[in-house]
């Protein structure tokens, strides 16, 4: 026996011991949250021990003991942040199969932090990345994605939209609506599919079936959802999943809203996060609204800040762009007039939405715009192909209860857009695909 730093409580060394329930009895100690976890998988054997009543699994790395035994080695002692957040204690049984240790790992990010490798053991799953994406859109290929958006809230979503579907580099599968008010969004993303066109992609209505009007019911109309000539998903979430799993090539996610979809999602089909990377509009990292000194709530986090610590928890690679970046995207005078005054319908569509938006939210007519709103989603379909004009940092990131994104040592790797490289590039980049 030997005793953990806390001095609280003596260790078994000997991975023989009849099981982590009759050693935590054997002391006295109630199964407060669970006596503990023995999983034999394969090679890896995994021990966790709950101290004390009323100890969380976050104090675990001080209140308690993890050992791992590897190939008979039982000196290897580590990743205790990792193995908390990743395996809990969800179940009461002190027997996990191999397959659910190795979900366990692979969905709480293990893998992706590199855990097995330190190891010696080879990792079962390798996400795919930023990297392998913009190789594949260099060679000329094109790659899937996945649009979820909140369209219909704030007018940037429907710009991002339009931008996504002029994006000749980005093959889109799906666009769902996020954040409630699913048949709302799913008529308005309906009708522009039909400006564009583009009726063969289909339609997802996510979670919340509630048809509320918006800032942008007026330019809806009487649009009827069932005369889509595409396909239309009731079950916006379930297609999420089904696109993605039998995709033969990871999917791109790209997502402008709160997320509640993607929480869903990754609670029914943890193992989606094998085939596809995540590209968001999210947080405040050193800058916040208005280019503040002061990091702000993102609203896409602050919403629902358990969906986006969910998306954290996946084992995918996690790209965003915070306010840092995407905060600071207007287009004015000459750009902005380039695209007011183009004659394509797509985008007269976008402007006609936007004068919609504008009217219904001053509650009166105004005349006609001289620039535009914060274009804050446009920077994530830019990123789903493009990273040339964006310093990126892989920051340790935690997100808050509250609706921070924090840089937290505890946190999960991050790759965010932090700073432009040229903002004015990009704002050309943006009116050019945006009117060819």
């Amino acid at each position: 026996m030997t005793h953990n730093d806390t001095g609280k409580m003596p260790v078994p060394r000997d991975f023989n011991h009849p099981s982590a329930w009759e050693w935590h009895q054997s002391y006295g100690q109630p199964p407060v949250v669970a006596p503990g976890i023995c999983a034999d998988a394969g090679q890896i054997r995994i021990v966790v021990f709950v101290n004390e009543p009323g100890d969380n699994l976050i104090d675990l790395p001080i209140h308690a003991a993890c050992f791992l035994h590897v190939c008979g080695n039982t000196e290897n002692v580590g990743f205790l942040g990792d193995l908390v957040r990743i395996l809990g204690v969800a179940t009461m049984s002190n027997q996990l199969s191999r397959r659910s240790v190795l979900g366990a790992l692979a969905a709480g990010g293990f893998l992706a932090h590199g855990g097995f490798a330190r190891f010696g053991i080879a990792e079962a799953h390798q996400p795919f990345t930023a990297a392998q994406a913009l190789e594949k859109i260099k060679a000329g290929r094109k790659i899937p994605v996945i649009l979820d958006t909140d369209i219909g809230d704030d007018i940037d979503d429907t710009w991002a939209l339009v931008l996504l579907l002029k994006s000749r580099q980005l093959d889109v599968r799906l666009v769902v609506g996020d954040n409630r008010n699913a048949l709302y969004r799913g008529k308005l993303i309906a009708k522009l599919l039909e400006v564009a066109g583009r009726t063969d992609i289909p339609v997802g209505l996510g979670v919340g079936l509630e048809d509320r009007p918006g800032r942008q019911s007026p330019w809806i109309g009487d649009y009827d959802l069932k005369k889509y000539p595409g396909k239309v998903h009731e079950d916006g979430v379930q297609a999420i999943i089904d696109t993605i799993r039998s995709s033969p090539e990871p999917v791109t996610l790209i997502c402008i809203g709160p997320v509640q979809n993607i929480a869903e999602v990754l609670k029914r089909a943890p193992d989606v996060a094998q085939n596809a990377r995540f590209v968001g509009m999210h947080g405040s990292v050193y800058k916040g609204y208005g280019g503040s000194k002061e990091i702000s709530a993102e609203y896409n986090v602050k919403v629902d800040p358990k969906a986006l610590q969910a998306v954290f928890a996946a084992s995918w690679e996690v790209t965003i762009t915070p306010l840092d970046t995407c905060g600071l995207v207007h287009l004015t005078g000459e750009k902005f007039r380039k695209v007011y005054e183009s004659s394509d319908k797509l985008v007269r569509a976008v402007m006609d939405n936007y004068q919609v938006w504008r009217e219904t939210q001053a509650k009166k007519q105004l005349p006609p715009p001289e620039r535009s709103s914060t274009l804050f989603d446009t920077v994530a379909i830019y990123l789903a192909q493009s990273e040339e004009l964006t310093e990126m940092e892989t920051l340790s990131l935690t997100v808050t209860d509250d609706g921070f994104t924090r840089i937290d040592p505890n946190g999960r790797p991050v790759r965010a857009a932090v700073r432009w490289k040229d903002l004015g590039a990009y704002e050309d980049w943006l009116v050019e695909h945006l009117i060819s």
